[in-house]
């Protein structure tokens, strides 16, 4: 099986085409409702994760329909907002996006189970990077064609790049994560410690903090989103991979939230300034996490292999023991019969001329005494 696809048995069916338009068309709302700027570009971009993440499951079957499905989710999202043709170039721009990401890291042999450190390496760099970089610059055009009264072609460019690269990195391990594969046995449920109990008490009293502060200040202490990045990054060290995405998730949304609902969380900033270091802020935190857990990952991985190795060592050093004894006992064996043999006569088994002389030898040990004296 190649590397960058999941198992034969869950290849995308048609009926899950369905699933997709209503992923879809829900993150594409979702997106919606966390835009801040008045030209309607998300904070982050849910969709495009949906998109690829549905071409890495299947392998690229039925990639027509897929595409057909994501552009007209892409239309039903937009209306009324845009008109018929920007969301029919916005859905193709998305499509591209998602197809690019997915032919790079097919090239590149990315497994998306993130098995390894390379592997996040090259989710990243194709994923979030390259591909959404190069749809941003379709998309920025887009945009300053119909909508570009206020903000220049760049800051389009920087937005676009900037949503739709953190939703690929957040969202798509999430959707892969989640995706039921029954090659892979579902982890046991985490046995939770009591560090654990005391972590998620302090995430919710920071949480409730954030919520009830005052233009991000507590009693004159300002709260920034960085004080959630240690929970984040707690649970992307002792959870598994379904548990860290869902965290980076539920962070990057509870951010974009607060940011759409008005909290001045980074300071007395404009509020493109505040989106920027949003965005910045999530990618930083969803770079750590990601990366943390998959270096974590493949450090377990490579410990129960060394266990492993380790303990056939031993199993074949016992054997070859084993082994070393039985033959020496066997040499032992046949030594005594070899000797039994050179001192008797094989017909009738009394001792021959060879014992003799070794037996008087035996009995005359003083020096110059030898057997030759007596003959």
């Amino acid at each position: 099986m190649n590397a960058t696809t999941l198992p034969d048995s869950q290849k995308v069916p048609l009926g899950a085409l369905a699933l997709l338009v209503l992923l879809y068309f829900v993150g594409g709302k979702l997106g919606a409702w966390l835009t801040v700027m008045p030209e309607g570009m998300a904070t982050l971009w849910i969709p495009n994760a949906v998109v690829l993440a549905a071409l890495l499951i299947s392998r690229g079957q039925h990639y027509f329909l897929i595409a057909f499905a994501a552009i007209v989710a892409e239309i039903a999202v937009c209306i009324p907002e845009f008109t018929i043709p920007e969301a029919l170039l916005f859905g193709v721009t998305n499509v591209a996006e998602a197809t690019i990401a997915f032919l790079l890291l097919r090239r590149s042999g990315f497994d998306p189970k993130f098995g390894k450190l390379t592997d996040a390496v090259k989710f990243v760099t194709y994923g979030p990077l390259v591909s959404a970089l190069l749809a941003a610059l379709s998309g920025g055009a887009i945009y300053s064609t119909f909508c570009g009264d206020e903000t220049g072609y760049l800051e389009f460019v920087r937005i676009w790049w900037f949503g739709d690269g953190l939703g690929l990195l957040i969202f798509t391990p999430l959707f892969l994560a989640l995706w039921p594969d029954a090659s892979r046995a579902w982890s046991a449920p985490v046995s939770l410690r009591s560090a654990d109990g005391v972590a998620a008490a302090l995430a919710a009293l920071v949480l409730v903090l954030l919520i009830v502060s005052d233009d991000g200040y507590f009693f004159g202490v300002h709260l920034g989103p960085v004080v959630l990045l240690p929970f984040v990054i707690y649970i992307a060290a002792r959870f598994d991979i379904r548990w860290t995405t869902a965290a980076v998730a539920l962070t990057a949304l509870l951010i974009a939230g607060l940011l759409r609902a008005g909290y001045d969380m980074f300071g007395p900033v404009p509020p493109r300034d505040a989106l920027i270091k949003a965005q910045e802020f999530i990618f930083i935190m969803s770079l750590m996490a990601l990366g943390l857990h998959t270096l974590l990952s493949q450090l377990r991985v490579s410990e129960r292999e060394l266990g492993a190795a380790n303990r056939r060592l031993n199993t074949m050093n016992r054997d070859l023991e084993e082994l070393v004894q039985e033959r020496t006992s066997k040499l032992k064996v046949l030594n005594t019969q070899l000797a039994h043999l050179a001192l008797t006569d094989s017909l009738t088994g009394v001792f021959n001329r060879r014992a003799f002389f070794d037996r008087g030898a035996w009995q005359f040990p003083f020096p110059g005494a030898t057997i030759a004296r007596w003959r």
